[in-house]
């Protein structure tokens, strides 16, 4: 009884299948934006609301809920925050009292 090459060492034949494997879901755009938008509510708001909100995007494109809910929230009160954002938005001067 002869052996064939057959890739392995117990005899039995090894079919190529190709085998697709799935890769894990990537969040780095909804992590990024999330990031951005908990360092807006801290410092430079003026910087990192904008790029909260533009990664936000790019990760609901891609299907990253979570992560975007939650820095669209940071963005959010970032943007609520910050008195040069307001200003700019023309909402520093409102007057809710009256």
């Amino acid at each position: 009884m002869t052996n064939e090459n057959t890739g392995n060492e117990s005899g039995v034949a090894v079919s190529a299948v190709p085998v697709n494997i799935a890769r894990p879901k990537d969040n780095a755009m909804g992590i990024v934006a999330f990031v951005f938008g908990a360092i807006s509510i801290v410092i430079l708001a003026p910087l990192f609301v904008p790029l909260s909100l533009l990664f936000t995007l790019i990760a609901l494109l891609k299907r990253q809920f979570l992560f975007s809910f939650l820095a669209l929230v940071c963005a959010t009160i970032g943007f609520l925050t910050s008195p040069i954002l307001l200003g700019l938005a023309g909402l520093a001067t409102l007057n809710f009292l009256q």
